[in-house]
């Protein structure tokens, strides 16, 4: 069944691609970040041989890994396709299946009404919008989308999102493939519902009655049945449920707001290392101080959900345009629990293309 799935996407893919490049639209975009990072609280022997590495910026909201991303979309006005491959610079598979992040082509019917996905999909319509931006994207299938009004999408979905599988490690041919979503859009807000059939949902509502301010709260809760490859339940499987808030404004300027997330799980999550806190806020402030400087900083409050004790981290930085391509910035990450994160400084490079 895998083969003949296979076959079925790449001749959707081939068939969609030939119709869009009949079209007139041809767009390549991306980017690529990188710079250097030097540990300033560990003095160790070994950390004062590597005192050096490699990254962007270390900031939860600005900032991010080292990393190149190249996107294509080529639009048409009865469909297109869409690629986007992304790597860290320090991969050692930089050209992968887990790089290709997307490699989708579609078909629109009936000006736009009906709209028919293949490849390795990305939700377009009915993903959360808010801070985090979850969605059942990112895997291989098809998905149906209906537009019958203008404030309204419905999707259908098949995909490997979170299959279920027969002893010879492919895919069943059962409900754990399927997902529904759909997204209503009023004057003043916006809700979007999903869920998949193996026991995993999404919401996201936000607020657009107010100019300039962004009001957007998610929920993604996952209590489905993982499979691993043989046909055995993934006995390692913890569910949970987060949910987060990011509330932001823009005035001239200057652009501020604060992003908050809170877990809901089992005892065993919090057992993890990576999720040792319950919650965390995310406030960050941006000034644009003339075309060439940007004065940024954004920090982070951790909040143990036991006796621990919470500690937060600041990053100011400076942000130096030299176009609307390329930028370089300066930053200086505080910590104030070294136990959990150490001080940090850097200086990144990006280049948009």
């Amino acid at each position: 069944m895998k083969q003949i799935l296979s076959l079925l996407i790449v001749s959707f893919l081939t068939a969609v691609s030939i119709q869009a490049l009949n079209a007139s639209s041809l767009n390549i975009s991306g980017y690529m970040r990188s710079g250097l990072f030097a540990d300033l609280t560990d003095e160790s022997a070994e950390n004062r041989a590597n005192k050096f590495a490699s990254l962007y910026y270390d900031s939860k909201h600005f900032g991010g890994s080292s990393k190149s991303r190249f996107d294509l979309k080529y639009s048409s006005d009865n469909g297109g396709i869409f690629v986007r491959h992304e790597t860290t610079l320090t991969s050692s598979s930089p050209f992968s299946s887990s790089t290709l992040k997307r490699a989708m082509a579609y078909a629109s019917f009936f000006d736009n009404a009906v709209i028919v996905e293949g490849g390795k999909l990305y939700d377009r319509f009915t993903a959360q919008t808010g801070d985090k931006k979850s969605s059942f994207g990112s895997s291989l299938g098809t998905r149906l989308v209906l537009h019958p009004a203008d404030c309204l999408y419905l999707t259908a979905q098949a995909s490997d999102y979170n299959p279920s599988y027969n002893d010879d490690g492919n895919a069943k041919a059962d409900k754990n493939l399927f997902s529904l979503s759909a997204k209503y859009t009023a004057p003043y807000f916006f809700l979007t519902v999903a869920a998949h059939l193996s026991g995993i949902y999404y919401g996201c509502a936000g607020l657009t009655a107010i100019d300039n301010l962004t009001l957007i709260a998610e929920v993604f809760c996952d209590y489905g049945a993982h499979y691993k490859k043989g046909a055995k339940l993934d006995a390692a499987q913890v569910h949970y449920t987060r949910a987060d808030v990011w509330i932001a404004y823009k005035v001239a300027l200057f652009d501020f707001g604060v992003a908050g997330y809170v877990w809901f799980a089992e005892d065993e999550w919090f057992s993890k290392e990576a999720q040792r806190y319950v919650s965390f806020v995310n406030p960050y402030a941006k000034y644009v101080f003339s075309p060439l400087l940007t004065l940024q900083a954004d920090g982070v409050v951790y909040i143990p959900r036991d006796d621990g004790e919470l500690y937060a981290t600041l990053t100011p930085a400076l942000c130096f345009t030299a176009s609307k391509n390329a930028d370089a910035t300066l930053f200086l990450k505080i910590s104030s629990d070294s136990a959990q994160e150490h001080n940090t400084a850097g200086l990144g490079v990006r280049y948009k293309y």
